[in-house]
């Protein structure tokens, strides 16, 4: 594995020239026995999060890790892992771990309504793009539906040990996603 490992990150992975780079990361490796005091493991998984830019699918994130197993000549397979979840209802979901990139391009009517609409009520918007996954992966990314990224607080505290966000911010948000709404009724 540590091999493999060293070989992911020599990938030349593509880039996009406003979402910048994909990237590849080891999160997490788990052996077998586990944990495995004074034994040698006989197994691993390792999982590798991978940032993805428009346009690629399962394929193209798994084809260049699997000619790599194929060119070490190891015994291992790569795949998209599976994520489970329970729903407040105790209804259990299960599904691949696949986040589409996506972007909408700032000249839709979807993004100029709502830059509009904030900025009226002393919002400012900007084009951009977040460094982190959204549930736009999913409606943009995965089913085609025009998304935008939209709150509060500074995206450099999203996903921290210590986010947070100021009520003052929580309310500007607030007043920002009516204003948005209302844009999209007329």
């Amino acid at each position: 594995m540590m091999a493999l490992g060293d070989e992911i990150r020599k990938l030349n992975l593509p880039e996009h020239e406003f979402l910048g780079n994909a990237i590849i990361e080891l999160t997490d490796i788990i052996s077998l026995p586990y944990p495995g005091a004074s034994v040698v493991p006989y197994e691993c998984r390792a999982t590798f999060d991978r940032r993805l830019i428009t346009g690629e699918d399962e394929e193209a994130v798994l084809k260049p890790i699997r000619e790599i197993i194929g060119k070490l000549g190891i015994d291992a397979e790569a795949e998209i892992a599976f994520g489970e979840s329970r729903t407040y209802t105790g209804m259990s979901l299960k599904s691949k771990k696949f986040f589409p990139a996506w972007l909408l391009d700032g000249e839709h009517e979807l993004a100029k309504k709502s830059s509009n609409a904030v900025r009226a009520v002393g919002i400012s918007a900007n084009f951009s793009k977040y460094s982190f996954c959204t549930d736009g992966s999913e409606s943009a990314g995965a089913r085609g539906i025009p998304t935008i990224g939209f709150g509060p607080s500074k995206e450099s505290l999203a996903h921290t040990r210590d986010e947070y966000v100021e009520i003052n911010q929580l309310v500007k948000a607030a007043e920002g996603y009516a204003t948005i709404a209302g844009s999209l009724l007329s």
